[in-house]
């Protein structure tokens, strides 16, 4: 996950993009495999701490940080090609492609926020359908169909 401009997140993250708050809950929700990329070229320490806290890093996994200071003449990026981008796990292509998991939520609207959220980022039609709201609130038929999805022999883990 990049998130690109990442000094907005002290101004935005409360009033303006108040998703920008809500990058942490993103966070926990995709889990500790995927990678987590904050870039600035504008960025005070304590806006440094407010990003650091918001996005929860170092939490899980190492936190590594560049600090080229505000005075940024010689300052510059390149984009290259991968060179092993073999090692990458990839992408899904389809539902039976992905492990069944259940995320908890304190309350039914933060279930359907995240499910929401999610769906969004899913660009395949195909792979949206297999991300559904599961809540207590849900019939009978819906929790067998949902439960029962791209998996015959789906089972609870606890860990």
């Amino acid at each position: 996950m990049v998130v690109d401009e990442a000094h907005v997140i002290e101004a935005w993250k409360d009033e303006f993009r108040k998703d920008y708050g809500e990058l942490a809950a993103l966070k926990i929700i995709v889990g500790t495999e995927v990678p987590w990329l904050a870039l600035t070229t504008t960025c005070s320490t304590q806006t440094f701490e407010i990003i650091y806290t918001t996005l929860g890093m170092g939490e899980s996994r190492p936190f590594y940080g560049i600090d080229l200071c505000s005075d940024r003449p010689n300052l510059a990026q390149w984009v290259r090609p991968m060179e092993y981008s073999t090692f990458l796990p990839q992408a899904p292509q389809n539902l039976s492609d992905f492990d069944k998991i259940i995320f908890y939520f304190l309350t039914r609207q933060q279930a359907l926020r995240a499910c929401t959220l999610c769906r969004s980022l899913i660009t395949s039609p195909e792979l949206r359908k297999g991300l559904l709201p599961f809540t207590a609130m849900n019939s009978e038929a819906y929790k067998e169909t949902v439960m029962g999805q791209n998996k015959s022999d789906t089972g609870m883990r606890q860990d």
